[in-house]
């Protein structure tokens, strides 16, 4: 398959992803503990994976160092996402997180020296525009409160740790074996938030009822992430950075689409008028 029908399966797979974020957020769960079968579970199921295929594990200095700092990144933006959904709503969190686009395609431009084709860099020029337009009301003093700070101090920490880990993804795709990736990624994912819970001596003072929740969320968030990320990684490895981030940065749409159906958010006009700009910047980039 071409690269563009691997990033259309890694927006689908991913927004699906990330309105179970939503959900952990919605439900009070504990995003570190979420976030831990999360990463656990997608450890286990692509180990499982290499054990039974016995592709072999090459592990090198490269393949340590870009799967120690994706996880890294990619770990600490998980938990500031969900922890900025509790504080903030769907509609203005997904968007802002999602400006985290505009570094990835700036280091694509001027480090990698991508180039694209006009109906691409529309694609892209719209994407912004849309980004923008839903993005805006977090910076409006109308809604401003201390509880809507917190919310954007997470969301902040979120788009520039996400924007660090689809860098370091793209040069994943490219020297290391793709499953190889993600099973290292995600076993150094686990053992981060194994060291966050010891270090910082955080109890999980949730009910049983709770517990078992989290970890259902956790599995299912597990399981869509495995395909969504390695389809992601799939488009990476022979698409463009630039234009594959910016398809994967459009999820956003299909989890506020999702939470509005399941938790009655409010869409705005804005947010409508984003779906539509999305539909349009997606047929471009095909």
């Amino acid at each position: 398959m071409s690269w563009t029908i691997y990033a259309l399966l890694a927006f689908l797979f991913i927004g699906i992803q990330r309105f179970f974020y939503n959900i952990a957020a919605k439900l009070h769960l504990s995003s570190l503990f979420t976030t831990f079968v999360f990463m656990l579970t997608v450890a286990i199921l692509s180990g499982l994976y290499i054990f039974f295929t016995k592709t072999s594990i090459k592990i090198d200095s490269i393949t340590i160092f870009l799967s120690f700092f994706n996880s890294l990144t990619f770990s600490c933006a998980t938990i500031a996402h969900i922890n900025a959904l509790k504080y903030s709503p769907s509609p203005l969190v997904y968007p802002y997180i999602r400006m985290n686009i505009l570094l990835v395609v700036l280091y694509s431009f001027f480090v990698l020296h991508e180039t694209i084709t006009l109906s691409q860099f529309l694609g892209i020029v719209l994407s912004f525009i849309n980004l923008f337009i839903m993005s805006y009301q977090f910076q409006s003093p109308k809604v401003a409160s201390k509880s809507f700070n917190v919310g954007f101090l997470w969301a902040t920490v979120a788009l520039i740790c996400g924007a660090a880990s689809s860098i370091f993804c793209k040069y994943g795709s490219i020297y290391v074996d793709k499953l190889v990736f993600i099973f290292i990624s995600y076993i150094f994912s686990t053992i981060f938030l194994f060291l966050g819970f010891w270090l910082f001596n955080i109890k999980h003072n949730s009910s049983n009822n709770k517990i078992v929740i989290s970890t259902i969320i956790g599995i299912c968030m597990g399981i869509l992430n495995i395909f969504g990320f390695y389809f992601y990684l799939m488009a990476l490895s022979s698409g463009p950075l630039s234009i594959v981030a910016t398809i994967n940065g459009m999820h956003f749409v299909l989890a506020i689409f999702l939470s509005s159906i399941f938790f009655k958010e409010k869409i705005t006009f804005k947010n409508i008028l984003g779906i539509c700009l999305t539909i349009i910047a997606l047929i471009l980039f095909i």
